[in-house]
């Protein structure tokens, strides 16, 4: 704003400038042919320019924030400019009615530049009382009104219920409905060694989400060291226990121009752990995702879930103990037991694969969750709750849920969260990588008039201060108008 403007238009004669608003001087060079205008560029000036052997002109010159408040609709009738709403949809002309769509997020101002003929004005179905202005267009008499304010339930205040999640870690799991992971032939770019069986999760069904391997072996007092090559996605993680004792996690690095993608994790075996018999080890890899094939290089083939599993000692070589493995991801592998949210709305987390994300599940048994003192737990534990909407109709309101403070990209604890939202996968919050802190809740997928179900599937390494954050929900954006939007059809638990 306040730059300074020339326009130069040719009239074979010197035609009549009326300033019609605004701070505009005029100049006629009769030699040349050329009307010069000078302007600051501060707000909107507005000249109407007639005679001068051509047609009658209204020239608006606006600097660029006013600019943003004009939108163009082309009709039947011809081209229609408006100036005030945040924004203008759609436009109609019919028996000299022009009939606007559109959205407005305070109280607007409406002027409209309309085709011959057009004699009043409609927004959003209701009539606008207008009057013609000195330029030719139609002005609103009052404003477009703004939307009523929205506020939504403290999640805080309500009532939420806790389980927790990774019973697989027990050794007394009962495992045996598990696919054996042994006899296939995989087809991954990225393979364990000669002799070992194929462990990645698409071999055997399984190609998106968590998924969980359960092997057992005879145990050795020397065998001292456990060794997993995985492949898990950019910033992607797995996590361990023996006999039910949790070994610890380990992570990808997440953050970087090109993420890393596999990794291979290193554990030591407890004393106790190592002695005759049989052990059970239990590992869960979260799956970030499938690599892009952007080099056509096959990448998009690389192994996710485990590679190879390694039990070894000092004195012997890799692989030195046999380890007889099951595996288990989504519920249903490739025959999807929710095709209506689709092959990656879940995972192989065991709350997934028993429905506790979806509206409806029986939460009653769970104990009573204090969020304001939420606590660290190895391995996955789960929270939900209900809330109940009643937004305004004939408004546009987005609602985000926000983990912790949206004003710090990263947090110092290391955990992740599922996050569902009436059974569907609103996205994974990563606290130590970040940045994004709030998630987009759609329309469509919320109830806006009616319960809502949140579900949250915390995966946490159990070291102090890695435990969930306060969680809220926050009006993103709030405006007047907008469009029918009606919810999707999906599920809910069933036995």
């Amino acid at each position: 704003a306040g730059e300074a403007g020339e326009t130069v238009l040719r009239y074979a004669q010197a035609p009549k400038v009326e300033v019609l608003e605004g701070d505009v001087t005029s100049a006629f060079d009769a030699a040349k042919g050329d009307l010069k205008l000078t302007y600051s560029h501060t707000g909107l000036a507005r000249v109407r320019i007639t005679g001068g052997g051509r047609p009658p002109l209204v020239l608006l010159l606006a600097d660029e924030a006013t600019g943003q408040t004009f939108w163009r609709q082309d009709t039947p009738a011809g081209p229609t400019l408006q100036r005030g709403p945040g924004l203008v949809r759609t436009a109609a002309v019919k028996g000299g009615v022009l009939s606007l769509t559109g959205d407005t997020e305070t109280e607007s101002p409406l002027e409209v530049f309309a085709p011959k003929g057009v004699k009043s004005v409609r927004w959003n179905g209701a009539a606008v009382a207008a009057k013609v202005t000195a330029s030719g267009s139609l002005l609103a008499s009052k404003a477009l009104p703004g939307p009523a304010a929205v506020t939504v339930p403290d999640l805080a205040k309500l009532d939420w219920k806790t389980a927790a999640g990774s019973p697989e870690s027990d050794p007394a799991f009962d495992d045996s409905a598990w696919a054996k992971a042994e006899g296939k032939r995989g087809g991954s770019t990225v393979r364990p060694p000669t002799g070992q069986p194929a462990l990645d999760m698409s071999t055997h069904g399984f190609h998106n989400g968590d998924v969980w391997y359960r092997g057992r072996y005879k145990g050795r007092a020397d065998i001292d060291t456990l060794t997993l090559h995985y492949g898990a996605g950019g910033a992607g993680m797995l996590q361990v226990w023996l006999d039910g004792k949790f070994l610890g996690q380990h992570e990808l690095d997440g953050g970087l121009p090109r993420p890393i993608t596999t990794g291979v994790a290193t554990f030591k075996l407890p004393e106790d752990l190592r002695g005759d018999g049989e052990h059970v080890l239990s590992v869960m890899v979260r799956n970030n995702g499938h690599n892009w094939d952007l080099d056509a290089d096959d990448f998009h083939k690389e192994a996710r879930g485990l590679v190879s599993a390694s039990l070894s000692s000092p004195t012997s070589y890799s692989f030195a103990v046999p380890i007889a493995w099951k595996i288990q991801g989504n519920k249903g592998g490739e025959d999807i037991a929710d095709p209506v949210r689709g092959s990656l709305n879940e995972g192989g987390q065991y709350g997934e694969r028993n429905g506790w994300h979806l509206p409806g599940f029986p939460d009653q048994s769970w104990a009573k969750a204090d969020m304001a003192a939420t606590q660290p737990y190895a391995g996955t534990t789960w929270y939900r709750t209900n809330f109940d909407l009643a937004l305004p109709k004939d408004q546009d309101v987005t609602l985000g849920l926000t983990i912790g403070d949206p004003k710090t990209p990263r947090s110092p604890g290391r955990y992740r969260v599922l996050i569902f939202v009436n059974g569907w996968n609103m996205g994974q919050f990563i606290a130590h990588v970040g940045p994004q802190r709030t998630f987009v809740l759609p329309s469509g997928i919320i109830d806006e008039h009616g319960k809502n179900t949140i579900a949250l599937a915390v995966t946490s390494d159990g070291a102090p201060g890695d435990a969930l954050e306060a969680v809220k929900l926050e009006v993103l954006r709030n405006v007047e108008g907008g469009v029918p939007v009606a919810r999707v059809p999906a599920p809910n638990y069933k036995q």
